[in-house]
């Protein structure tokens, strides 16, 4: 065994000074491995976020179709424009069938599809088309929340989801 009194350049004693830079380093790696994981799922987190105020904000120029048929011809002409597809929907699609998956993706399609068909079909003088597709919209609004829960990984389901099945 070497004495490191005549030795100063024992293991122990170099470790001591290089060994915080070593696991320093390693410890770098780790963390922005980890900030990479957490930045990602920040982004996923955001994406569900906007895919479901796109889905809720077309469940809501629903019913305001709904209500407002055939009562109100200005704000109807205006509802009609809000179900033509345009530019945020299209981005917000794209970007949770690339951040997300395919299931939010696909799910929330459905969804936005059947309410412009219900819309539609409001406008076009058939106003029970809401009443008697109503439980086909929650099954459809069901799957999306499903869906996003599913991608953040949340466990527990609200009562909501339970009831609409």
């Amino acid at each position: 065994m070497i004495d490191t009194i005549s030795n100063p350049f024992s293991f122990s004693m170099i470790w001591n000074y290089i060994g915080p830079l070593v696991i320093g380093g390693f410890g770098y790696l780790i963390t922005n491995k980890v900030w990479d994981r957490q930045r990602q799922w920040e982004l996923k987190r955001d994406q569900v976020y906007e895919a479901l105020k796109l889905a809720a904000a077309f469940e809501n120029d629903l019913r305001s179709v709904y209500l407002c048929h055939p009562k109100d011809e200005p704000t109807m002409s205006e509802l009609k424009k809000r179900f033509e597809p345009d530019t945020k929907f299209y981005s917000v699609m794209f970007l949770t069938d690339v951040v997300v998956g395919k299931e939010l993706g696909d799910s929330l399609l459905a969804f936005v599809n059947e309410i412009r068909r219900v819309a539609m079909d409001i406008m076009a003088g058939k106003p029970d088309s809401y009443d008697s597709e109503h439980m086909k919209l929650l099954q459809l609004k069901n799957a999306v929340k499903l869906a996003a829960r599913k991608e953040l990984n949340i466990k527990k389901k609200s009562w909501f989801c339970f009831w609409a099945n």
